[in-house]
């Protein structure tokens, strides 16, 4: 249909086409960005093998250098109380409820395709940015560190990434590369997120390293392939 984004209506036109909704809800955002030139890189496709949204869960390969180099797909937007969640059947990404506490998301927040925690969702991951990207942007992140973390006490753990190719990101391979006050707004941010929540029970065990949350994600990996 549009050969160019540069031909997009604006504004609200513009992001109903990107989310796949209203009129052209047979189109799908895909294609990985970095956070640097993610708005030079978006591209809308429809599937090819039979015009249907592409299903982010299942149809967004993981890269060859998997897990230190994943897909990531990203719902909620840094800087905001929205609580964005994709739906693959019917293809929607929904607003799920805007967070009951006086918080902001200290990163942008989705979901790894392909991975499968003990419910069956994927798992979560949170990225550092300079700036947000928008519901439904896939891009590629390197894992640094894991918040371990239990949500009515079950295991509720929690990617944090960096994005791939922003050079502004080079120097973080681990949580430790992190300011402190950035850790500790993280960690502020899921003990509290839920506070006002008839169902909020978070108990926040502190951050593990690089490795384990790569573990992590070949574990959850491992998990969709054979419970999927």
């Amino acid at each position: 249909m549009f050969d160019d984004m540069d031909e997009l209506p604006p504004s609200a036109s513009r992001r109903s086409f990107l989310l796949g909704a209203g009129s052209v809800a047979g189109l799908a955002v895909s294609g990985q960005v970095s956070a640097a030139d993610s708005d030079a890189q978006r591209t809308a496709q429809i599937d090819a093998t039979n015009g249907d949204p592409m299903n982010y869960i299942t149809d967004l390969d993981q890269s060859d250098d998997f897990p230190e180099r994943i897909t990531a797909v990203s719902v909620a937007q840094m800087n905001s109380r929205e609580k964005y969640e994709y739906r693959a059947d019917p293809h929607r990404i929904i607003l799920d409820r805007m967070l009951h506490s006086e918080v902001r998301y200290p990163g942008d927040y989705g979901f790894i395709p392909q991975t499968a925690m003990g419910d069956g969702d994927p798992l979560d991951v949170l990225v550092m940015l300079e700036s947000s990207l928008f519901p439904g942007c896939v891009l590629d992140v390197r894992p640094v560190a894991v918040v371990r973390m239990t949500d009515a006490g079950e295991n509720d753990d929690k990617i944090i990434g960096v994005p791939a190719d922003d050079p502004r990101w080079d120097h973080v391979s681990e949580v430790d590369d992190l300011p402190q006050h950035t850790r500790d707004e993280i960690a502020e941010f899921f003990r509290t997120y839920k506070n006002l929540e008839p169902d909020g029970n978070i108990v926040v065990d502190g951050f593990d390293d690089s490795q384990a949350a790569q573990s992590i994600i070949s574990e959850a990996n491992t998990r969709y392939h054979t419970d999927g």
